[in-house]
C-alpha cells in the first residue's frame, strides 16, 4: 500500500497541473447517463516510468468517490485506466466522452494497470453521486458563476481532475509541483 501511495504522490507531483476540473451538472429525472465516480490525471512520460508502464498511456485514478460504481468495482487510487470497453484511453477527455455514451446500469469493461500488471475489471455504471470533493466543488454540480448561473465547462460526467495546489503538495511533503 505504501508503494501505491508513493507512486500516486510521485505522479501527481511530476504532473503539476492536472488541468480543468470536470464535475457533473445536476441530474434531472430524464438524465440516464452512467457515472463512474473517479478523479483522474493524465499519465506523463515521467509518471509512466515511475509506474513501470512501457509507455505513457491511460489515465491515473487520483480519487474514488465513496459509494460510486468505481468503488463497488474495486478500483483504487493509483490504478491506471488503459481502456474502456476495449477502446484505448490516451488522455483524460476520452474517458468522460466514452462514459457519456453509456446509460446508468450499463456494464463496461476497464483494462487497468495495477501493481505492474494489467487487469480487466467489470464495472456497472451507476447514477451520479452528489457528494463534496476536497476541492469544495460538489461532484454532481456544475461550477457556478457569482450570479448563480452554471458555467459551461464541457460535459458533466462525474469525473474530476484538478491541479495539485500548495496545500496538497505540502500535505505530501513537497514544496514543488
Amino acid at each position: 500500500m505504501r508503494t501505491r501511495q508513493l507512486c500516486l504522490v510521485l505522479t501527481a507531483l511530476i504532473m503539476g497541473s492536472a488541468g480543468e476540473s470536470r464535475a457533473s451538472e445536476p441530474a434531472s429525472a430524464m438524465d440516464t447517463r452512467g457515472w463512474l465516480g473517479v478523479e483522474i490525471l493524465n499519465v506523463t512520460p515521467q509518471a509512466a516510468r515511475a509506474l513501470r508502464l512501457e509507455q505513457p498511456q491511460g489515465v491515473m485514478v487520483l480519487k474514488i468517490t465513496p459509494g460510486s460504481a468505481a468503488e463497488h468495482a474495486g478500483l483504487e487510487p493509483g490504478d491506471v485506466i488503459l481502456s474502456f470497453n476495449d477502446e484505448a484511453i490516451d488522455e483524460p477527455g476520452e474517458l468522460p466522452r466514452l462514459i457519456a455514451q453509456q446509460e446508468n446500469g450499463t456494464e463496461v469493461m476497464l483494462k487497468i494497470w495495477r501493481a505492474r500488471h494489467v487487469h480487466t475489471i467489470s464495472v456497472r455504471l451507476g447514477p451520479r453521486a452528489f457528494t463534496s470533493s476536497q476541492s469544495g466543488t460538489a461532484v454532481g454540480a456544475a461550477p457556478r458563476s457569482p450570479d448563480g448561473q452554471a458555467k459551461a465547462n464541457g460535459e458533466a460526467l462525474g469525473l474530476v481532475s484538478e491541479p495539485l495546489h500548495l496545500p496538497k503538495r505540502s500535505h505530501w511533503g513537497s514544496s514543488s509541483g
